[in-house]
């Protein structure tokens, strides 16, 4: 049995319920937003596992602070069909890894200036888009390594997030790491860049970070080039 929409419910009885699971939920395919005024409640929702094609409507989940959605069906089209929906402003955890999305929209992020933590590695995600930080001012956890990334925009385009903690860009296809792309991260502890397609690394590279970065992640790459003193300062790293 497949059913596209998840059924509506004109009931009080799940006024309470603050956390609901579906996994292995092979029968759904999307939720219309009118499901989410049955759990007015809600502050967490996973939907793993299943065949959900499209970012559901969660402009009646207000009180939502937390949504798993990894292990999906879920393409660049199901993102911006809610581009134009408001989405909880409260949301601070978002899982969407394991899912087929090729291209990420900056404006997706708009209002969801709470968000700590973002997963979107294992899908086919092409580039970082110009901007996708500008409304992450609080993410400490911003996860997008095993995609197909091939560059990163420079440090204007970019505008990251002052109190990213973790960054993990590894497993992807980047070739150069732009010079200042760094420099508002004052917080970066751990930055992962291994298994990419960099061929060499200057001393200004990590230079706005180095005094308090613990980990740095390089391996599996094509380095050919390191300049000396490139890992001058460093003292922290562990």
């Amino acid at each position: 049995m497949q059913m596209a929409h998840f059924p509506v419910c004109n009931t009080t009885t799940y006024n309470s319920i603050e956390y609901l699971y579906f996994q292995h939920s092979n029968v759904f395919t999307s939720f219309q937003c009118q499901v989410f005024k049955t759990f007015p409640s809600l502050k967490f929702l996973e939907i793993k596992n299943s065949l959900l094609a499209e970012f559901p409507d969660l402009s009646n989940a207000t009180k939502l602070e937390e949504l798993y959605l990894n292990e999906n069906k879920i393409t660049s089209a199901g993102l911006r069909n809610v581009t134009n929906v408001p989405i909880n402003d409260k949301l601070k955890y978002l899982r969407l890894n394991h899912n087929l999305i090729t291209t990420l929209y900056a404006s997706f992020f708009d209002h969801l200036v709470h968000l700590l933590e973002v997963y979107l590695y294992d899908n086919q995600i092409t580039e970082l888009p110009e901007g996708i930080f500008t409304y992450l001012s609080n993410c400490v956890k911003f996860h997008i390594q095993s995609n197909q990334i091939t560059s990163i925009p420079g440090r204007t385009a970019m505008k990251a997030p002052s109190d990213l903690e973790q960054l993990y860009l590894h497993s992807n296809k980047i070739e150069i790491f732009p010079e200042g792309f760094l420099n508002n991260m004052t917080k970066l502890k751990v930055l992962y860049l291994s298994a990419n397609h960099f061929r060499y690394l200057t001393n200004n590279t990590f230079l706005p970070v180095v005094n308090q970065l613990r980990h740095i992640y390089l391996h599996s790459n094509r380095l050919k080039f390191i300049s000396n003193g490139f890992f001058t300062n460093m003292d922290h790293l562990y």
